[in-house]
């Protein structure tokens, strides 16, 4: 990565490159997911010698939020989680942006369809909660966006808050978007 915007062990880099893993976390609120995550994060560490990039869907993400109160968890107790797996890895946002619920069914916004103003509001929320709560600061903030949603308008209100890195783009086949193509080599 190479900056030092970066908060701890993602960012030291000495003498080399270094690859950390940049992990989509989304289900804290299960437990199986919670204790397999945070178990990769440790043996990574100690294995490279540096943290994984976790970057964490917050309590006020829309989705989880629906999630939490169907399951009637506890956001505090998600905020727990997020803590312990900061004590082995760094933390960033991963913000799925949704159009609406309807039963089970979720409708992403995407590159055909999306509002950004809700985009907006979203990534303020969920950027002001993380600041909130110790896991980001004015020059650490680090972004990896859910189902590889990116465009010109996100990376600029990215750019407004104060985001350092977006890992969100991918020119994989399978989670290529017209927005990341023009990133092909």
């Amino acid at each position: 990565l190479g900056s030092v915007l970066l908060k701890g062990s993602v960012a030291a880099v000495r003498g080399g490159v270094h690859v950390a893993p940049v992990l989509h976390v989304e289900s804290l609120d299960d437990d199986r997911h919670f204790n397999q995550v945070v178990d990769y994060a440790e043996h990574y560490k100690q294995v490279a010698g540096i943290g994984v990039l976790a970057t964490v869907m917050t309590p006020r993400s829309p989705m989880v939020l629906r999630r939490l109160e169907a399951k009637r968890f506890d956001p505090s107790e998600y905020l727990r989680r997020i803590r312990r797996l900061a004590e082995c890895a760094e933390i960033g946002l991963h913000s799925h942006f949704v159009r609406r619920f309807e039963g089970s069914s979720v409708w992403p916004m995407h590159a055909a369809y999306f509002d950004r103003d809700e985009t907006a509001a979203q990534l303020r929320l969920e950027t002001d909660w993380l600041e909130q709560n110790g896991f980001f600061s004015e020059t650490d903030r680090v972004y990896s966006g859910g189902w590889w949603f990116s465009n010109h308008q996100i990376r600029s209100q990215l750019k407004e808050m104060g985001y350092a890195f977006d890992f969100t783009l991918s020119t994989n086949r399978f989670n290529a978007t017209p927005y990341a193509r023009r990133y092909r080599s």
